[in-house]
């Protein structure tokens, strides 16, 4: 979780891990996870992209789109299945904040992630 939240502090915007669930199934049903990361804008941090195509770099929350569609469908279709979702959401930004090249973080299995681009965000979340 300190991953995603070293992404998330170069912006202005807070960071939020959304949880949906759909009931469809009996309630002795495992559920089925999805989890897919969702970065509403990846500047590249500090490491910033390039400015020509950068009002179409919201195209890293596709992964949370995708789960969010599905849930939908399953809903529209009351499909007799149990989903759970988790998204992390946020923005990767350059600031005085923003993770630097070289910081390294711990990873909640313990490992230690050192950070070589800032604009490599989505091996964090």
């Amino acid at each position: 979780f300190s991953a995603f939240l070293t992404v998330a502090r170069g912006s202005c915007e807070p960071p939020v891990v959304l949880e949906i669930s759909y009931c469809g199934g009996p309630n002795d049903q495992k559920p089925i996870l999805f989890c897919g990361k969702g970065i509403t804008f990846d500047s590249g941090g500090l490491c910033l992209k390039q400015c020509k195509g950068m009002d179409v770099y919201k195209a890293d929350m596709c992964g949370a789109a995708a789960i969010i569609a599905a849930i939908r469908a399953a809903s529209a279709l009351s499909l007799p299945l149990n989903i759970e979702a988790v998204i992390p959401l946020c923005e990767n930004m350059p600031s005085g904040m923003a993770m630097k090249c070289g910081d390294i973080v711990m990873g909640m299995n313990g490992k230690s992630i050192m950070i070589t681009d800032t604009d490599n965000e989505g091996r964090l979340i």
